[in-house]
């Protein structure tokens, strides 16, 4: 098992794929961390925050699942975490982490209710990843 990767090494991925992020308002939030590291607090995670229609990866500890900062938190097993960190120097590792959400490698957690993600701007990207909204927002 191999640490997980440090935000300079996600930024590029950011970059690359800034269309997709640019509608989150600025302050959103989505946290990425490896399942095996989340047995206690204080445990490696990045996390991509919007700001000005850009999206900045950051390393930031684990502070639990109650983190009020965190709009959405992909948390992905080992291998999971491995085969997307070993594209992040490619185009490819935005399709991969999106095939690992769809084929369970990585859950994605929604820490807000769906009325307010639709509203920072989270549609397009969680349909992107596969995650389907259901029900009316109200």
């Amino acid at each position: 098992m191999s640490a997980l990767p440090e935000a300079a090494a996600w930024q590029p991925l950011l970059d690359r794929n800034g269309k997709l992020f640019g509608d989150l308002r600025t302050g959103s939030r989505i946290g990425l961390a490896r399942r095996s590291d989340l047995q206690r607090r204080g445990a490696p995670m990045i996390v991509w925050e919007a700001r000005k229609g850009r999206l900045h990866a950051l390393d930031q500890p684990f502070a639990g699942f109650d983190d009020p900062s965190l709009d959405v938190m992909l948390v992905g097993d080992d291998e999971a975490v491995n085969e997307v960190a070993s594209n992040l120097d490619g185009d490819d590792a935005l399709p991969v982490l999106k095939a690992q959400v769809r084929q369970g490698g990585f859950v994605c957690y929604l820490m807000r209710v769906q009325c307010d993600l639709i509203e920072a701007g989270y549609e397009d990207v969680l349909q992107s990843m596969g995650v389907v909204f259901m029900g009316a927002c109200r």
